[in-house]
């Protein structure tokens, strides 16, 4: 009976984590691809911004992140001519 009891606690943790993983994915990961995905864009690097993250020059289209205006940084939408922080791996797909 013990071992029963046992079994049945491992196949419910399994299943804690796949729902969990579910749940992280569809709350977390799948909303920032697709804040990547929705328009076309062109962005050209300019200088590492840390070990993640690279500033780039919007050319074309427009793209969120951490922008550089009047000064200062702020988090919203970056324009044709705005300088913008974004995830290095978007750069290397880009640039491809």
């Amino acid at each position: 009976m013990k071992a029963l009891s046992q079994i049945i606690t491992i196949f419910f943790l399994i299943a804690l984590t796949i729902v969990a993983s579910i749940l992280i994915y569809t709350f977390i990961v799948q909303p920032r691809l697709s804040s990547f995905n929705d328009e076309d864009f062109i962005i050209r690097y300019i200088t590492p911004y840390n070990s993640t993250h690279v500033i780039c020059y919007v050319v074309k289209g427009r793209i969120e992140g951490l922008v550089y205006r009047n000064g200062t940084w702020i988090y919203g939408e970056a324009f044709e001519g705005d300088l913008v922080v974004v995830p290095k791996i978007l750069v290397e797909v880009e640039n491809k």
